[in-house]
């Protein structure tokens, strides 16, 4: 990106924080909690759920969809994934940007499909 002022730049460089962007865009930039994750995404994987549970686990639900998507991903030629663009923390997904938009690409599509089917 373009900075309108050399000051604002040599600012954010001195802050260390043109540096923090680039780490962050190089790694596991998106960051989210497990049930914020199934939830968001468990349209791409009807078949992976959480049963008649209370207490559903989120990190191993999550996980599933997580490997579910990446082996779709990787049968895509075209666009295949980059190896390790994704892992499981403690109470989070991390995921890279090109998963997360890949993802998020995915739930449109199927979003669409059930709605043309209702139709």
């Amino acid at each position: 990106h373009e900075f309108d002022s050399l000051d604002v730049r040599r600012q954010l460089r001195c802050a260390g924080m043109l540096e923090a962007i680039r780490i962050r865009r190089a790694g596991y930039s998106v960051r989210r909690p497990f049930k914020e994750f199934y939830n968001r995404f468990r349209v791409l994987c009807p078949l992976v759920t959480a049963g008649k549970k209370a207490d559903p686990d989120y990190k191993d639900l999550s996980r599933k969809i997580l490997t579910e998507m990446e082996a779709r991903f990787q049968k895509d030629k075209q666009k295949p994934l980059e190896e390790k663009c994704w892992q499981v923390g403690r109470s989070k997904v991390f995921m890279k940007e090109d998963l997360q938009a890949r993802l998020e690409e995915a739930i449109g599509t199927a979003i669409q499909k059930y709605v043309i089917c209702v139709q």
